[in-house]
């Protein structure tokens, strides 16, 4: 029986370790007897729990993507530089003493 649930191409049953007896020997030569835990059950990376997922790393990467490229062509299309010409024009307006 395959108790850690890989496919059986991966893990011959033989060689499954999960939830079964196995020997070991201590430093001072004795043998003992440990229970191996058992194989935590199939999950997906892309979940939304925060601790199991990448999906933030995944969010981030989208949102640093689009505003990376909405800078890139705003600046290559000189729409950031008109804007920031005109918002100085308008600041240089509204501090002006009279």
């Amino acid at each position: 029986m395959n108790l850690c649930r890989v496919p059986r191409r991966y893990v011959p049953d033989e060689y499954v370790v999960c939830g079964t007896l196995q020997n070991y020997t201590d430093s001072e030569g004795e043998v003992q007897f440990v229970q191996v835990e058992e194989c935590p059950g199939d999950s997906s990376f892309y979940t939304w729990d925060a601790l199991l997922g990448i999906n933030i790393d995944l969010v981030f990467l989208a949102v640093d993507t689009v505003l990376f490229m909405a800078i890139l062509v705003g600046m290559d299309s000189g729409f950031i530089q008109r804007h920031l010409t005109e918002a100085k024009y308008n600041a240089s307006m509204f501090l002006r003493v009279t």
